[in-house]
């Protein structure tokens, strides 16, 4: 079996109360890791660096798409895109990432019975999954043929895929949820950002995926 260089990335904006339990199972399985940080405005950027991630710090809040887009300076054959806000992620699913990268060249990655919400979102939106294994060379494409912004990056990721006719797997992390936007800021804030996010996404689908 060929090893794959890769690089998991993981884009953060205040988070520090949730990333060092995502970032510690990857550190205990020797994955190389970037968070990039959003211009966060807790201690999100050093929760990181005491778990050993490297870490870059935008200079202003940009989003995730952008934060992402970052790790396409690095040269490695495939990037697996995590979340950080991730729940019940342990060693055993580092472990699974690792054999996966070298397993499959693309792939969304499915959250189930971790939490409830968090199951019932990816089996009624899975294109929304935050969690994927990418070719590099397919994610510098996307962004060389895409402007996306805000919360829009899994919606058009899905659709480049799509239109690209690349195969994309769909694996499972059993036991793994994600914080839920209203317990990390509070219910109306979190309800005030949901809705930011399903405006973005609705913004993307109603131009008619003209960058895409």
């Amino acid at each position: 079996m060929k090893t794959n260089s890769f690089l998991v990335v993981m884009p953060a904006f205040n988070e520090e109360k949730n990333i060092g339990r995502v970032l510690r199972p990857l550190k205990e399985e020797n994955l190389p890791v970037l968070v990039v940080d959003d211009r966060s405005t807790d201690k999100t950027a050093w929760a990181a660096s005491c778990e050993g991630a490297l870490l870059l710090i935008l200079p202003r809040n940009r989003g995730k798409s952008a934060a992402v887009k970052e790790a396409t300076r690095f040269d490695v054959d495939k990037v697996v895109l995590l979340d950080a806000d991730l729940t019940g992620f342990t060693r055993g699913h580092a472990a699974q990432i690792k054999n996966w990268v070298n397993s499959y060249d693309c792939a969304r990655i499915m959250l189930k019975g971790g939490r409830t919400a968090t199951t019932w979102s990816h089996i009624i939106s899975p294109a929304l999954a935050g969690q994927r294994i990418l070719p590099m060379a397919v994610l510098k494409r996307f962004y060389e043929s895409s402007s996306v912004s805000g919360f829009q990056l899994e919606v058009a990721l899905e659709d480049y895929l799509k239109k690209e006719r690349l195969k994309q797997e769909e694996l499972v992390l059993e036991g793994v949820g994600q914080v839920m936007k209203e317990e990390k800021r509070g219910f109306w804030p979190g309800l005030r950002a949901r809705l930011r996010m399903y405006l973005d996404i609705l913004s993307y689908k109603l131009r008619g995926r003209p960058t895409i």
